[in-house]
């Protein structure tokens, strides 16, 4: 059996799904509330919901999740439960002339095809990923190719339909969306294939199509039959290449010199036949009808809201960064107001939200709704995984027992099925295996074993049913250690190693001539040699051109926080040299008062926090990971380091994934359950918000209260903000350098988190010390 199964016991369940079947019949239907359901109590509803309403509702099930970490997961939850659920990750736009990889919107194609063709029972997705503009369903449809073992095509209108798809044209394929053509045999990787594929024509008709290995070139197997989806999302036809050269005529007018000369390569790629890399810029041009993810799927279709605050937050969030991308073309004249819009707003979206039939699932309530379908609270607590402590777990089962529980014991695999019921059996509990296959009903007050994989035990206290998780790798996401980091990202103020590493408009600073701005690469001749060149403006109309091969002079700018102006250097004089000057002579006198001041920090007693270990047991049991062991052991050396009667500076390296910020909420949560207040201080305001949301999550089960202070904030929400921050209202408090102003009064701070403390200056951080 599956254990998402039980949460039909609860007669909520059912309730839920018939007034779901009400509202889609209703002329204008109303949000369903469902509140209560934590740990694998929700992953239950959740994957039950996914496996029921396809059949029941005749239409596949959108989930909104609030990050793509919670996606990825809940399409795990689904999969393991049997439902055929695919994530539609959201995708960074291209709005610069750069090389970039198309493998993200091959995958999102992939999953608009699967809606088309019925092929998947639910879809997962953030809210910014489908509030983005796509193309218009039958555009998908039409540019979808069905090829077959038999039927004619012609090899070179058949190479002619897949450039305009666009494929790339290549010598020998090797990753996806290329394809090479030698006589009658026409090899491409379609991304919705594991192998390449190798068409072969005997004159115009299919004679084989088969699948080969791309390094030995060797066919592996025959397929009768094949579909080729579109290898980029975003394609041109004929009436929309006009009206983007219309859109840049009008933009070259107002555009200053080195935009005018980025739009005007544009036009003439455009003019020429061929394609641009930077065609975002111009979606509400090429799709003007502004469809959605929405619009793939059938009218008032289910969807499920994964939090409802977070959810909406994370909207904002994405609309917020579009925003800032929008307000950096039109600064520098690549875009206007018109163009540069590439999602539905807040407003939109609820609009589209609304002719559905949302069901928001909520741990608690959460939201404001001025009317609703149905409000279902159950009554669900999480309970801890046991893993290797039997004797708690048969003390527990004692305890559901007299209480007239029927209890189920999850184990991932038989070995650990028969072990876990030989040691309750020895203590003369009965247990009874479950295959799947029992034709009776199971009885009230029993014990059962079941295989199965879930995210963690939970209690459904009105039917009396207890889940209790046998799992090692209870909440692990995705299956994957945490500390698995897919590549290297470039960090600020490292040596760039790559022009790849730089986009027009980015702040560098050369070693010898100081900040500038980068605007792209330039192919000058001199003396009959021709060379590849780093174009830089600095102050007035100052250029500095840098041999291709001499990025090792160049870094990231690094500088104060985002709403700090930056003032670029001028060529030519000696201001370069002397700030270096001053900032080295700066750094002696700052290296003196750090003396001081760490002299008189080791004087000085800190703060010693007291440990609270029910509820950091309770905290630790809600993250959805398993900590790998250098996250245990730096949180171990945290914790002990806080219990000290001295002031606690600790400097923890890590790279991207590998789970930082989980170590430095797990001190927070010590320091807020002691009484004191955290700050998280970071440097921009996406990372900000990210960490805002990303702490909302974690502490949901528990009365702490979160703000934020950046830039987003309107004036009325920050005097609010400063006044609950001193008044001691707020626990946790995430900002960017607002948090660093003379307005800023705590009213008792424990801890400081200052993330990618590198993009502080030393001042900065030792202010708050």
């Amino acid at each position: 059996m599956k254990i998402c199964t039980l949460i039909h016991a609860d007669p909520l369940f059912d309730d839920a799904l018939q007034t779901l079947t009400e509202q889609r019949r209703a002329v204008r239907p109303l949000p369903l509330i469902v509140n209560g359901l934590a740990g694998g109590g929700a992953d239950a509803f959740l994957a039950e919901a996914a496996r029921t309403i396809p059949g029941r509702e005749g239409c596949p099930l959108l989930i909104l999740a609030p990050d793509e970490n919670t996606a990825v997961r809940t399409v795990g939850i689904l999969n393991d439960a049997g439902v055929r659920a695919l994530r539609f990750p959201a995708r960074d736009l291209i709005l610069y002339e750069y090389t970039a990889s198309h493998d993200t919107e091959r995958e999102r194609l992939f999953v608009l095809s699967a809606l088309l063709s019925g092929n998947v029972a639910a879809v997962v997705a953030t809210p910014g990923a489908a509030a983005g503009f796509l193309p218009p369903p039958e555009s998908v449809r039409r540019e979808t190719l069905n090829l077959r073992v038999g039927e004619e095509a012609e090899p070179d209108d058949l190479c002619l339909r897949l450039t305009a798809l666009g494929y790339a044209r290549c010598e020998l394929v090797e990753s996806a969306g290329q394809f090479a053509r030698r006589g009658g045999i026409l090899d491409l990787y379609p991304q919705a294939e594991s192998y390449p594929v190798r068409i072969e024509f005997f004159g115009d008709e299919i004679d084989r199509i088969c699948h080969f290995d791309p390094l030995t070139q060797r066919v592996t197997e025959n397929c009768g039959e094949l579909t080729l989806l579109p290898a980029q999302e975003v394609l041109t036809n004929e009436a929309a290449r006009r009206a983007v050269l219309a859109a840049i005529r009008g933009l070259e007018k107002g555009a200053e010199s080195s935009a005018g000369e980025e739009l005007k390569r544009e036009a003439e790629l455009l003019n020429a036949g061929q394609d641009i890399a930077a065609k975002d810029k111009y979606l509400s041009l090429i799709y003007p009808d502004r469809h959605t993810l929405l619009d793939y799927f059938p009218e008032k279709t289910p969807v499920l809201i994964l939090g409802t605050n977070e959810v909406n937050q994370s909207l904002r969030h994405a609309i917020d960064s579009q925003r800032e991308s929008a307000e950096r073309l039109i600064a520098r004249g690549l875009s206007n107001e018109k163009l540069a819009v590439w999602s539905l707003d807040e407003r939109g979206f609820s609009a589209r939200l609304d002719a559905c039939v949302p069901i928001h699932l909520n741990i608690f309530s959460a939201g404001t709704f001025r009317k609703e379908g149905g409000l279902y609270g159950f009554r669900c607590r999480r309970l801890p995984a046991y893993r290797e402590g039997l004797k708690s777990l048969t003390d527990d089962v004692r305890g559901f027992l007299s209480q007239g529980y029927t209890v189920y014991l999850v184990s991932e695999n038989h070995a650990g099925a028969e072990a876990t019921c030989d040691y309750l059996r020895a203590a003369e509990i009965p247990v009874t295996p479950l295959t799947g296959e029992e034709t009776e009903p199971a009885q009230r007050g029993a014990v059962y074993s079941v295989i199965d994989r879930i995210s963690g035990g939970f209690d459904l206290i009105t039917p009396r049913i207890a889940v209790l998780s046998l799992s090692r790798d209870e909440g692990r996401e995705n299956r994957r250690p945490l500390s698995h980091a897919k590549r290297r990202r470039h960090k600020a103020g490292e040596t760039i190693l790559s022009y790849a590493e730089l986009r027009p408009g980015d702040y560098v600073v050369h070693e010898k001539y100081g900040i500038g701005v980068f605007e792209g690469m330039e192919r000058i001749t001199q003396d009959g040699l021709t060379r590849d060149y780093i174009t830089l403006r600095y102050a007035g109309t100052d250029k500095l051109f840098v041999p291709a091969n001499r990025l090792e002079s160049i870094s990231k700018y690094i500088g104060g926080g985002e709403d700090r102006e930056v003032r670029l250097s001028r060529l030519g004089t000696t201001a370069w040299s002397k700030t270096k000057q001053k900032a080295q002579g700066a750094a002696k006198e700052m290296a003196q008062e750090l003396i001081r001041l760490y002299a008189a920090r080791e004087r000085k007693p800190g703060i010693r926090f007291a440990p609270q270990e029910a509820m950091e047991t309770d905290f630790a049991g809600n993250f959805p990971y398993e900590l790998t062991e250098p996250q245990e052991a730096a949180t171990a050396e945290i914790l002990a380091d806080m219990e000290k009667p001295v002031p606690m500076d600790r400097l923890l390296c890590g790279d991207v994934g590998f789970g930082k910020t989980e170590v430095a909420l797990r001190a927070a949560f010590r320091a807020i359950a002691d009484g004191y207040q955290g700050a998280i201080l970071v440097p921009t305001t996406v990372l900000a918000q990210q960490h805002y949301l990303t702490a909302m999550r974690r502490f949901a089960t528990f009365p702490v209260t979160i703000d934020v202070l950046s830039r987003f904030r309107t004036p009325a929400q920050i005097k609010k903000t400063l006044f609950d921050l001193q008044s001691g209202k707020i626990d946790l408090i995430v900002g960017t350098h607002k948090l660093l102003q003379k307005d800023i009064h705590f009213h008792d701070l424990g801890l400081l988190i200052v993330d990618e403390e590198q993009r502080f200056g030393v001042s900065h951080k030792e202010k708050l010390k």
